[in-house]
């Protein structure tokens, strides 16, 4: 019996990797990350927390999946809030000392994004 209960634990463990791993770079990962920007993009002053977390999402953004994804959420999140700045999140990266491989648009085609 020992034996096998190791086996099962060894294949739920496995499975809960590849899942992990298979799902990706989230929305919520995603709006963690850029959550301190929204004051930002709504047209106020950068809030200190705002570039270590563009930072963090462009390191988390590592495959072409991922960062349509990113795209994707980011472009969400743009259609969302309001009143939205387009200059200023387009600035963002620029400002942040950082380069997204996409604009913070809300009319973006992720799909493009590689």
């Amino acid at each position: 019996m020992g034996k096998i209960a190791i086996k099962v634990i060894s294949l739920v463990v496995l499975s809960m990797v590849l899942l992990d791993h298979a799902e990706g770079l989230t929305c919520g990962a995603v709006t963690s990350a850029v959550g301190p920007c929204l004051g930002f993009i709504k047209g106020a002053p950068i809030a200190p927390g705002c570039c270590p977390g563009v930072k963090s999402l462009v390191g988390l953004a590592k495959t072409t999946a991922d960062r349509r994804a990113a795209c994707n959420c980011l472009k969400s999140i743009a259609n969302a809030v309001k009143p939205f700045n387009l200059k200023n999140a387009q600035n963002l990266p620029h400002i942040c000392g950082t380069s997204v491989p996409y604009p913070i648009d809300p009319t973006i085609n992720c799909n493009s994004v590689n």
